[in-house]
């Protein structure tokens, strides 16, 4: 099972590596040199804000493909209107291709940046680049915007401003609304919140334990113990802070429990004892709340539900050895069920990179284990702290 396991996360990572690999669509691009004619075509601007930004291009849709990077790249855009690039100099950085969400007298952008706790970036017509830091964008703003004297960024009367891409949009589009000039002005919206695929692994504590005529073998719980655990992990956007979490885990559970007593209806005492291992993959359905907005680079998160579980391997050795002689040992195997119903929930925090998602998160699980020979059941209790890579599709 583990190198079913070990071929299972190797065929995903050519996936993962690929899994912002383009969907090209009708668009056009800019070059930085002559020619300098809007050339249509088909683009894939996926990887366009990233650290090494670039957007590729091809003159029809089985054409080769020509990949631009911010040296050679002027601007580009999709064809629906939704996005658009341009090529800038940001102001204490370098050359950059950034998404244009709103241009005009003012322009607002958002792409990559070293500088902390920057995603949005501001130009005046004929002006730099400036970064609009997090942590004083409400004052820069204002600044910025101070010529329209009916605009108020830090209004007190009114609800704060939100560093996101909505509220700054809607204040930079006030501003151009209220400048008497011949700049053309427009909004994208840019796209919606995409698809995350990832791969998860950590250290998970499991707790197995057989009930023996309703209640705890030998009236107590056996010990912990610790294994590894891996899951293929897909987040789908359900809209604002929910998300809905698909997993594939691949776990497992042993306990071993040895007990003196004496049985229901024997006379003399017997020592008995309950070998358990199973090994299962587990498919929960999870609702996650996100905290703070999509834009945020931290967000903590929670999330619980249900799924079903599947038994890939067991052993339930049952055995009694009698102390008197005259009583006869049994030895025999109770069997566990393949299907079974778990519940999920726990949190933790995703921290989003120029390369990815990475999550930390503790989760905690239940399930019941019945089997197919016996009138008795099993129970298992789990707690996983693990670290999560994903990427968007």
């Amino acid at each position: 099972m583990r190198r079913f396991l070990c071929l299972g996360v190797l065929s995903l990572l050519p996936l993962l590596t690929t899994a912002q690999q383009s969907v090209f669509q009708p668009g056009y691009i800019v070059r930085r040199t002559a020619p300098t004619d809007t050339v249509r075509g088909y683009v894939d601007v996926l990887r366009a804000t990233r650290l090494l930004g670039q957007v590729r291009f091809r003159a029809t849709p089985n054409a080769s493909t020509e990949t631009l990077r911010a040296a050679q790249l002027s601007a580009a855009g999709t064809t629906d209107g939704r996005q658009a690039f341009r090529t800038r100099m940001i102001t204490g950085d370098s050359l950059r291709i950034l998404e244009v969400i709103s241009s005009g007298p003012l322009s607002l952008y958002t792409g990559y940046s070293p500088l902390p706790a920057v995603d949005f970036m501001l130009e005046q017509a004929g002006g730099n680049v400036l970064p609009l830091a997090r942590t004083q964008f409400e004052p820069m703003l204002q600044n910025v915007v101070a010529q329209c004297p009916s605009l108020v960024v830090a209004d007190r009367s009114k609800q704060r401003l939100l560093y996101a891409r909505v509220p700054l949009a809607k204040v930079v589009n006030q501003y151009n609304d209220c400048q008497p000039t011949t700049v053309p002005k427009r909004y994208y919206p840019g796209v919606g919140q995409p698809v995350a695929i990832g791969i998860r692994a950590g250290l998970q504590r499991s707790q197995l334990w057989y009930l023996d005529n309703n209640h705890d073998f030998g009236f107590r719980r056996p010990a912990s113990n610790t294994n590894l655990t891996a899951a293929i992990q897909l987040v789908l956007p359900i809209g604002g802070s929910l998300r809905a979490v698909v997993e594939g885990i691949y776990t497992k559970a042993h306990s071993y429990v040895v007990v003196r007593d004496q049985p229901t209806a024997a006379v003399n005492y017997f020592v008995r004892s309950a070998d358990l291992k199973a090994e299962l993959l587990q498919l929960p359905l999870m609702l996650r709340w996100q905290v703070g907005r999509n834009e945020r680079r931290v967000h903590p998160y929670i999330e619980g539900g249900g799924g079903i579980s599947y038994l890939l391997s067991s052993r339930a050795w049952y055995q009694a050895i009698p102390e008197a002689t005259y009583d006869k040992p049994s030895a025999y195997d109770l069997g566990m069920d393949k299907w079974h119903v778990l519940v999920r929930g726990g949190g933790g925090i995703t921290y989003r990179t120029a390369i990815g998602l990475l999550d930390l998160g503790i989760h905690m699980q239940s399930m019941n284990i019945g089997s197919p020979t016996e009138r008795t059941q099993y129970k298992l209790q789990q707690s996983d702290l693990s670290l999560t890579y994903s990427r968007f599709l």
